[in-house]
């Protein structure tokens, strides 16, 4: 796949548990900002129990977690990355990695919508688009949210993993210093893109909805996010970059997270802007945590549970919102203890749900359709992202 790497590159990785844990949290923002939104009518962000308020404040740019698989895709990609696979290899296990839990969950998002007749049935279009994953790659259309909303986000993935094989060919080739400065530029790669397409399309970015989702949704724009993943993972590998404390680089991304509640009135403009802030301190975050594991040093989300549930966080991911919209129509939200307990209980369902679909469905279809493994072991493959 990348042929004529470094030596160094060539060298079989260590898992990274840590990483594999982060997911489960990464995957939790989302999953907290959809029980939000599925509970806003009966649980008012104003007006209503403080407990309303918590979850609307505490949750409701949970979407910043898909930054968050971004760059873990691209971190864990480049780090397990083979040089002796071939490229179609590793599409293949990709496939074999997404798209069957994908299927199902779009299978079912179909059925539900025919049974239950509450939002119209997707579009011709749109179901032609999640079945070959391309959703997102139109700006400013609709087709992104049309059928299971948290869909879209695995349509950036795909588009990153068709790329994955010639970034990665490139990255490994330049220098240390090269990286280092390449890193930092990603972060304003989304600005590029904003200040291009309103030189290209004036009449279209008049729309600040056009611009919102140009910067949200377009798989060309959010790809820096998984490519700081890679450079990020090429620096760790030559121990040019070892990170923070784990305690201290978990406290930066809270606070960071914390400051954009502020943001939250005008969130629908804010998103991108949210979403690019973050990537700095998850990219520090993950950086810190890989070097915890190698080092052996202190890391909240390597123990067995946090391994477990990283492992369950794809499915988690792909039906949580199913289950939070059922659950949220048959709870009372009449105070904050009934609140605390809503979330709890809407959690340990997703969670359920989750581990049974990886264990059931997941991990078996992965091995029915990838290639068959070689003789030495190979470090688990990421999983696939994320959603708002």
């Amino acid at each position: 796949m990348s042929r004529g790497t470094s030596s160094s590159l060539s060298e079989r990785s260590p898992w990274l548990q840590s990483l594999t844990g982060l997911r489960w949290w990464a995957a939790l923002l989302v999953v907290g900002q959809h029980i939000a939104l599925a509970s806003s009518e009966s649980c008012p962000p104003e007006g209503g129990p403080f407990g309303c308020a918590v979850l609307s404040q505490g949750f409701m740019h949970g979407f910043v977690g898909v930054t968050c698989f971004f760059v873990i895709s691209g971190f864990v990609l480049a780090w397990s990355a083979d040089p002796d696979a071939s490229t179609a290899g590793f599409w293949r296990r990709r496939f074999a990695k997404i798209y069957p839990l994908l299927l199902l969950s779009n299978v079912l998002d179909l059925l539900i919508t025919w049974l239950t007749g509450d939002e119209p049935m997707p579009s011709t279009s749109a179901v032609i688009a999640n079945l070959f994953v391309v959703q997102a790659w139109v700006p400013g259309s609709d087709l992104p949210l049309q059928m299971n909303q948290v869909t879209w986000s695995l349509s950036c993935e795909v588009f990153f993993y068709l790329c994955f094989p010639f970034i990665f060919a490139w990255l490994s080739r330049l220098s240390t210093r090269a990286l280092r400065i390449l890193t930092v530029g990603l972060v304003f790669w989304p600005g590029l893109i904003y200040f291009a397409a309103t030189l290209l399309a004036p009449s279209a970015m008049q729309d600040p909805g056009f611009g919102s989702q140009l910067l949200y949704f377009l798989p060309l724009t959010r790809i820096s996010e998984f490519a700081i993943g890679i450079t990020a993972a090429l620096l760790v590998k030559r121990a040019a970059w070892r990170g923070i404390p784990v305690a201290a680089a978990i406290t930066v991304v809270v606070l960071a997270y914390l400051a954009g509640i502020p943001l939250l009135p005008e969130l629908s403009m804010n998103a991108p802007i949210l979403g690019a802030a973050m990537v700095p301190v998850f990219v520090l975050l993950i950086v810190s945590l890989a070097n915890a594991d190698l080092t052996g040093s202190f890391s909240p989300m390597r123990d067995k549970v946090s391994v477990l549930l990283g492992n369950s966080s794809y499915a988690l991911y792909l039906f949580h919102l199913f289950v939070a919209q059922s659950l949220s129509m048959s709870l009372g939200w009449g105070n904050s203890w009934q609140i605390l307990s809503n979330v709890v209980t809407i959690m340990v369902f997703c969670t359920l749900v989750a581990w049974l679909l990886y264990q059931l469905v997941e991990r078996p279809m992965q091995r029915l359709l990838s290639p068959p493994p070689k003789q030495h072991s190979q470090p688990s493959e990421p999983l696939a992202t994320t959603a708002a």
